[in-house]
């Protein structure tokens, strides 16, 4: 093989090599920008999904004591009611624990 030749094969041989070393450093690269990118969406999933919850949880809290001042509000209706329909036997009740006091044998 003559001397040019060798030069030639030798010149491909480092040209190959420098453009293997470059595509190994594109590849990186490309791997590392995927993998950031991969970071990232993950990240803003985890806020969306963490904003979501709370918005959930915080529906249902107003949602809960919403009902719970409904529950109290029906309590104190019905305690009033039946307090106003005690009241309203409490004579007769008290006449007629008086009618077997007084009939006692």
């Amino acid at each position: 093989m003559s001397l040019e030749s060798i030069k030639k094969v030798t010149e491909a041989e480092a040209e190959a090599l420098e453009k293997r070393s470059q595509a190994e450093g594109e590849a990186k690269k490309i791997l590392a920008d995927a993998e950031n990118e991969g970071v990232e969406r993950l990240k803003n999933a985890r806020d969306k999904a963490e904003a979501e919850a709370k918005r959930l949880m915080d529906e249902a809290v107003g949602e809960a004591g919403a009902y719970a001042e409904e529950v109290a509000a029906k309590s104190r209706e019905d305690s009033k009611s039946l307090k106003e329909r005690a009241e309203e036997h409490l004579p007769k009740a008290a006449a007629h624990i008086l009618e077997r006091i007084v009939k006692r044998p």
